[in-house]
């Protein structure tokens, strides 16, 4: 077996792996990987599992595409594909591999404490032009390498760990992979991809196509695969062993076919249209990559198994099964779902019809029948009258459920879905609360202190809990944010943009910096967005203006519903997660009216929607009309619908001095996450065309009450109600400690008392110049270093200084 420079390059980087636990290490291993050709892929730590590691945007885009797909193909069941998994993973893309690395950590972190998260690699053999040699024993070594009259000590590529058996010990051990790179002008057959060569125990595997297999640093119970041997060329006798076995399994196949194309048995025929892969993929089982003796597929069955064998998957062409319809024959016995009725009912070999009911009709043969392709249909007019039959109570109604009913309102028709058929999923939120975490920083001298106790503090880490329960912003959703002219809403939507494409921002894209539509239609770009945006800190290359271009030089503001098919196409090209339209009034469609319900909801219901199924977050800035009263969503201008549409709802307002932020909706999640105190701060820019001073918006503390409360006081003519905590504390320790005298008390010593409370000074001064009944007055006495100040309960005369 010959090495060339090309393959001494691939022995290098496998022999250079490495530790699985070092992160940035392994992202530039795949790097590397992928400069030298080879398609890599993430897999489950401790398994040969792959590992889906795509966003829920990507994930929900891929699976609209494969749905569309499917019904452009005339399949009923259309509604329940999946998009390809596994080893459609595998990928050349080091940006995409970045992302899932990304990922892959973040959702295990929780496992591994101190971030020791370990990472298993996988490479898929065609896309990567490699030809695998899989031994699992010392007996399969021996007889691939006598049959490729080669050294008997050679090496393979890549030792395996081998695999346990149920009662502990080693069932496979000392075998190995070995890697073969196809020459130039050599073209092997995508059909079957993997093929078993030799007899009982000592024949191995050949994998070539649509396989994977894995490779340093991965670790497995077992141990880990090490790097031991070289990387060669194929050698011609097993190409041409490739060809021969797969010319024979493919005319077996058509023999096969042509017979039963020309029988009657309907069944069988709308069998030999769909495979195996086809069926399974959609549940937890996993293709093994390898092939059983027959050169069928071998599955594993979801949970834990002794051995990968659960299932052999034979297809037309098998060796062994020369059937019409081939089984799916279930090795194991247990954890078999959704089989286990099936097999206890009919035995292990399982039919295509019969896994496809499992799978998706609850066992319901008959209802699985008349909901498969329109192509199936015309082939089960002919079956047997009894067959798989079911008792549907005489409805004319797609019997699934899940389709459409005859059309008899022209173009229009109903379609019902019945939930059992619809997968629930957990909320992903873009933006997640931590301010109550880090308000217990803000008190004293910490270097990790967040600066803005919306963000996660500097040189620290966030990981997100396993149910996450203070989201504030959901993606696939709309989220109104509201307030008067001048509050900051619209710095808001720069802050929350500079967070996402960062990666700073506590939520589901912490980590990762993401991409960002923003459509502002009040404010410049060159002299109020950009110059916010640099001010946040916002990664400007994954910022955009949308536009819609017409007649091909002008340029118009987007318009709902009109352009939600342009807005969804932008946001699945471009992957984007946040969008932020300011303000959501001035992109409704001319002829639609702000104030009237049925018309604003013509077109948020499409943005909604578009949202659901991009899975994008929507931000829209709306503002409050010029009434007092009613509470603050009620406050915004225009019909209703404008906060009903929307999931989320936040409101900026004032309380006093304080700058408040309050969510008072939020349709997904906890309505009672705590008000937050926000600031403007005034930065200067540096620009290439000069200094510029500009705004920043940033979170500053938790405040005391919600903007409704001090809504509700400004309707009153002044601020009453609920005394805090802290003026309660001020109140109680200034009536004890009077002087009888004066009824002074240093405020020094207040703000002592209060800090062995535990309150800041900060909210110890707002709560003493907020407080109304009674007033807490304050006077001076004495000059330079013995200039103190005096703290008294007092009416409205508070200022007065005590005579006599």
């Amino acid at each position: 077996m010959n090495e060339s420079s090309a393959h001494a390059e691939l022995t290098a980087v496998l022999s250079d792996a490495p530790e699985a636990t070092d992160h940035e290490a392994v992202r530039k291993y795949i790097h590397r990987l992928v400069e030298v050709g080879l398609a890599v892929m993430l897999v489950w730590p401790g398994s040969k599992t792959p590992a889906d590691m795509r966003s829920p945007q990507r994930k929900h885009a891929d699976d609209e595409a494969a749905q569309e797909e499917a019904r452009a193909a005339g399949r009923r069941d259309w509604q329940k594909v999946k998009s390809p998994a596994g080893l459609a993973l595998a990928t050349t893309n080091v940006d995409t591999l970045d992302g899932y690395l990304k990922r892959y950590i973040k959702t295990l972190v929780r496992r591994y404490p101190g971030g020791g998260v370990p990472v298993n690699l996988a490479v898929e053999v065609g896309s990567s032009g490699l030809v695998v040699v899989d031994c699992d024993t010392a007996g399969q070594v021996s007889a691939f390498l006598g049959d490729a009259e080669a050294d008997p000590s050679t090496a393979p590529t890549v030792r395996s760990p081998g695999q346990l058996g149920p009662d502990g010990t080693m069932v496979h051990s000392d075998g190995g992979h070995y890697w073969f790179t196809v020459p130039d002008g050599v073209g092997l057959p995508n059909c079957p991809g993997a093929m078993t060569l030799g007899a009982g125990g000592d024949a191995y595997s050949v994998l070539w196509d649509r396989r994977y297999v894995l490779i340093p640093p991965s670790v497995r119970a077992e141990g880990a695969y090490t790097a031991t041997g070289k990387v060669c060329e194929l050698p011609p006798w097993l190409a041409d062993r490739i060809a021969a076995h797969t010319a024979a399994r493919v005319e077996r196949a058509a023999h096969r076919a042509e017979h039963i194309t020309g029988g009657s048995d309907k069944v069988a025929q709308w069998g030999a249209s769909v495979t195996w892969t086809g069926i399974l993929e959609g549940t937890d089982w996993t293709n093994t990559g390898k092939v059983d003796g027959c050169g069928c597929d071998v599955w594993t069955a979801p949970g834990p198994h002794a051995s990968p064998k659960s299932a052999t998957a034979h297809e037309l062409g098998c060796s062994l099964k020369d059937s019409d319809d081939p089984c799916l024959h279930i090795w194991t016995d247990h954890d078999i779902e959704p089989f286990g009725a099936m097999v206890a009912q009919w035995g292990a070999h399982l039919t295509r019809l019969r896994a496809v009911a499992a799978i998706h009709y609850d066992n319901d043969m008959g209802v699985a029948m008349a909901d498969l392709s329109d192509a199936y249909d015309d082939l089960a007019v002919d079956l047997p009258a009894d067959f798989g039959k079911s008792d549907t109570g005489g409805q004319a109604i797609d019997a699934s459920g899940d389709g459409e009913t005859g059309n008899t309102s022209g173009a229009r028709s109903l379609r019902v879905t019945w939930a059992a058929s619809i997968e629930p999923e957990p909320v992903d939120w873009l933006w997640v609360d931590i301010s109550a975490t880090n308000t217990g920083l803000a008190a004293g001298p910490n270097p990790y202190t967040a600066t803005d106790i919306a963000c996660v503090a500097t040189r620290c880490d966030w990981s997100p809990p396993e149910v996450e329960t203070d989201g504030r912003i959901p993606c696939g959703m709309v989220t109104i944010a509201a307030g008067r002219e001048g509050s900051g809403k619209s710095s808001f939507g720069i802050w929350l943009t500079a967070h996402i494409t960062r990666g700073t921002l506590p939520g589901s894209y912490y980590g990762t910096p993401r991409k960002v539509f923003y459509l502002a239609t009040e404010d410049s770009w060159k002299h109020t967005l950009v110059p916010r945006l640099m001010a946040a800190g916002a990664d400007l290359s994954l910022v955009a203006r949308i536009e819609v271009i017409t007649h091909e030089v002008a340029s118009v503001t987007l318009s709902l519903p009109d352009d939600i098919g342009l807005l969804n196409a932008a946001i699945t090209e471009h992957d984007v997660a946040l969008v932020v339209i300011d303000p959501l009034m001035s992109t409704l469609n001319g002829k639609l009216s702000a104030n009237d319900s049925r018309e604003v909801r013509t077109a948020l219901e499409p943005l909604a929607a578009m949202a659901d199924k991009t899975r994008a977050a929507v931000v829209a800035i709306a503002h409050f009309n010029k009434a007092t009263g009613l509470d603050s969503l009620s406050r915004i201008t225009g019909s209703g619908a404008f906060k009903d549409v929307a999931r989320a709802g936040m409101v900026f307002g004032n309380d006093g001095e304080d700058r408040v932020f309050t969510q008072p909706k939020n349709s997904v999640g906890r309505s009672d996450l705590p008000s937050l105190k926000y600031t403007i701060q005034q930065e200067i820019i540096e620009t290439p065309n000069g200094r510029m001073a500009t705004g920043k918006f940033v979170f500053t503390g938790l405040a005391e009450r919600t903007v409704d409360e001090a809504m509700a006081d400004e309707r009153r003519g002044g601020r009453q109600g609920r005394r805090s905590e802290v003026a309660e504390f001020l109140i109680d320790y200034i009536s004890e400690h009077a002087d009888e005298h004066t009824g002074e008390v240093d405020a020094a010593e207040v703000i002592a008392a209060g800090k062995g409370k535990g309150f800041t000074e900060n909210q110890i001064g707002h709560a003493r110049r907020r407080c109304r009944d009674p007033k807490i007055g304050t006077r001076s006495e004495g000059f330079g270093k013995d200039k103190r100040h005096l703290w008294k309960l007092t009416g409205a005369d508070w200022c007065t200084p005590p005579q006599g």
